[in-house]
């Protein structure tokens, strides 16, 4: 059984931590052939080279299965896979897919990689594949007996799917985008200056009529006070090699050889509203953002985006994605920025999308004044404990400079540090011990007991009142 592995981490198998997964099951499944191609190493020379790029497709053609494996960049897969899936649809190569039984294996610390197997499952669908299942592992799980064998039962059951021949139902619609010609030549007159910063980050292109339309209405809102940076214009040597040259000071190997950092430095950190206006290519954004989201990293697990304003621009299917909402909701709750509303052409008429530009502009500048920040809800609290646990305990090295920004903001905020609460549950639970005590606190006291401190705040306020 031939099984093709494309390999999306930006590294040689030899040196990915998720190819030594699939390693090891080429050696526990002698049954199988696994022939993995460095596909995310390799785009460059894929965009380049017609006759690399066929001898690719000819080998997914000639497989029996399709494992995806790669690691976690940015909740997603790397700028330089989603480059890869983008060249199949630009060059019709879906046949070379088409009815391939098809999983994923991920390593990640789990952090919202939940999004990234639902892209996953998703671009695979939408190539026409027989999607059976995703395995998202710990980067570390290999290590683990148990863990090794619970990889081993995923990768057998995925080698019996392939050999039935099974028939799975997608789990996936097709996305249906019929897009309106948007005329937005009526400019707002912009708003009053603010002494607020806006800058509006893009990867338009000429052909992209109307992301160019939403823009330059924005911008027009915004008058003085937007700068427009397009990523197409700036030069980026590359994405995210995963190098963790930055752990130990924030340091990248692109720094001087490129325009990334000096252009998010100069540009983009001193802003106090970020608009992101980008175009639907496949399940996300551009391989082009994807790149600017993976060469962020060189800020680490640090929230660099912290009370700014966000405002999210999309041309494309996008009320249809609910993945990409929710994964971009995460993303700035984690960041600790306010993102205000997201805005899409994914309209059938045009005054819907002038209504939520009009909208978009004047809450992140009427937000932006009082310095609001929504409180975060479970996605952001909870990515919060991931990294929390993760930079104190086994990323504490290599990621030297997220440890000291941690301890020093506050970040290891563990509840056994709260000594207050802990000793006062602990006279609680030796008072429920007693029977009678207990009747008294769980029939009468309880209920009062949580809304007490509560109702003092409220009689405060009310007696400033009077």
């Amino acid at each position: 059984m031939k099984i093709c592995v494309l390999n999306g981490s930006p590294k040689i198998k030899e040196n990915s931590v998720t190819m030594h997964y699939l390693m090891y099951l080429q050696k526990k499944l002698p049954e199988a052939s696994f022939n993995i191609l460095n596909v995310a190493n390799m785009v460059n020379r894929l965009e380049q080279d017609p006759g690399a790029y066929q001898e690719v497709m000819s080998s997914i053609s000639n497989s029996d299965g399709i494992i995806w494996g790669f690691p976690l960049y940015y909740l997603l897969v790397s700028s330089q896979m989603k480059r890869f899936i983008e060249l199949v649809a630009e060059r019709k190569s879906e046949p070379a897919f088409h009815a391939k039984p098809a999983a994923a294996i991920t390593t990640s610390i789990h952090f919202c990689d939940n999004y990234a197997l639902k892209y996953i499952r998703e671009v695979s669908e939408d190539l026409g594949m027989k999607f059976f299942d995703a395995y998202s592992a710990g980067m570390y799980d290999l290590n683990n007996a148990q863990e090794r064998d619970r990889l081993e039962a995923f990768a057998r059951n995925f080698l019996d799917f392939v050999k039935q021949g099974s028939a799975v139902p997608p789990q996936t619609l097709p996305l249906v985008y019929r897009p309106i010609e948007l005329d937005l030549s009526s400019k707002p007159a912009a708003n009053r200056p603010t002494g607020k910063k806006a800058v509006i980050i893009t990867d338009e292109r000429e052909e992209d009529r109307n992301l160019r339309a939403m823009t330059a209405y924005l911008k027009s809102a915004f008058g003085d006070q937007a700068d427009v940076v397009n990523l197409r214009s700036i030069k980026i040597n590359g994405g995210c090699l995963g190098c963790l040259h930055c752990g130990y000071d924030f340091t990248c190997v692109y720094d001087g050889k490129d325009e990334y950092r000096s252009v998010f430095e100069a540009r983009i950190s001193p802003a106090d509203m970020i608009i992101l206006a980008g175009s639907i290519h496949d399940r996300f954004f551009s391989a082009k953002w994807k790149q600017f989201f993976d060469r962020s990293f060189f800020h680490n697990h640090t929230p660099m985006l912290e009370g700014k304003q966000v405002g999210i621009v999309i041309s494309g299917p996008f009320r249809q994605m609910g993945n990409l909402r929710m994964l971009l909701q995460n993303y700035f709750e984690v960041q600790k920025a306010n993102l205000v509303d997201m805005v899409s052409d994914d309209y059938p008429e045009v005054e819907p999308v002038l209504a939520g530009l009009r909208n978009l502009a004047d809450r992140m500048r009427s937000l932006a004044e009082q310095n609001y920040r929504a409180p975060q809800t479970f996605l952001g609290i909870a990515g919060h404990k991931v990294f929390r646990d993760a930079i104190f305990g086994g990323l504490r090295f290599p990621f030297v400079r997220d440890y000291l920004h941690y301890k020093k903001s506050g970040g290891f905020d563990f509840p056994h540090r709260n000594w207050k609460n802990i000793f006062l549950s602990g006279i609680m639970m030796l008072l429920t011990r007693i029977p009678n005590m207990r009747e008294e606190i769980y029939t009468k006291r309880l209920i009062s007991g949580m809304t007490n401190p509560l109702k003092k705040i409220v009689e405060q306020e009310k007696a400033l009142d009077e």
